[in-house]
């Protein structure tokens, strides 16, 4: 969970551990294990690219460790605490859940990632070689929910609003009347093609998947 923050000396070690820890996967038997065990989805992919017959679609896996640290080098968590701190968790009130989002997310927007993950996340996008993308949080239910976007520059303003949509006012409501708190986890992002289409495959564990426009596997719904 993301929590408030307090001094410089953790941000140095945070910014050591970043840059020395991977963060961007185009093949999921090197996703790290954090971004594995937060995911069914991700466990079943990486077990489904050694099928023979059912292929999996390239993609690219933007660890949750990139998300963190946005929010902690930044010093993001006490901030955000303190403009939530006229809520009341156990009583949220709607009105000021709405007014307290909405200042959260201008001062996302005023912030950015360090130039090393930039240029981290473009060699990765490069090495993906689409040029048509979508941006979405793994384990989908019924729809594909994601963000569509190019290569290059408008890709990275999509990873960051996909990262916001989190303070949209409704999700912050839900994370409330769950836990009672505004924190959230961060979590991976998966990026792959962004033309594909919904399939029901007769594979153990699958309720609905996507395919891209060759058949390969870039999505599923696990039952």
């Amino acid at each position: 969970m993301l929590k408030p923050l307090p001094s410089k000396p953790y941000n140095q070690l945070c910014y050591a551990k970043l840059m020395t820890s991977p963060r961007f996967f185009l093949n999921l038997n090197q996703v790290a294990d954090n971004d594995l065990k937060l995911s069914l989805e991700l466990q079943n992919l990486k077990r489904y690219q050694q099928d023979p017959v059912l292929l999996v679609s390239p993609m690219l896996v933007v660890s949750a460790k990139v998300e963190e640290s946005f929010y902690r080098l930044n010093n993001l968590p006490q901030q955000l605490s303190k403009i939530f701190s006229p809520l009341k968790p156990q009583d949220p009130d709607e009105d000021i859940v709405e007014e307290c989002a909405e200042e959260a997310l201008n001062l996302l927007r005023g912030h950015y990632l360090l130039d090393e993950v930039i240029d981290g996340f473009y060699e990765a996008l490069d090495n993906l070689k689409l040029t048509q993308l979508f941006l979405r949080r793994p384990d989908p239910q019924e729809e594909l929910l994601g963000i569509r976007a190019q290569m290059g520059r408008p890709s990275l303003l999509a990873l960051k609003e996909l990262w916001l949509q989190a303070w949209q006012a409704e999700e912050v409501l839900k994370r409330l009347k769950t836990n009672q708190s505004i924190a959230l986890a961060a979590r991976s992002v998966v990026i792959h093609h962004a033309n594909f289409s919904a399939s029901k495959l007769a594979h153990q564990g699958i309720k609905k998947a996507w395919l891209d426009a060759q058949g390969r596997l870039l999505a599923m719904q696990i039952t």
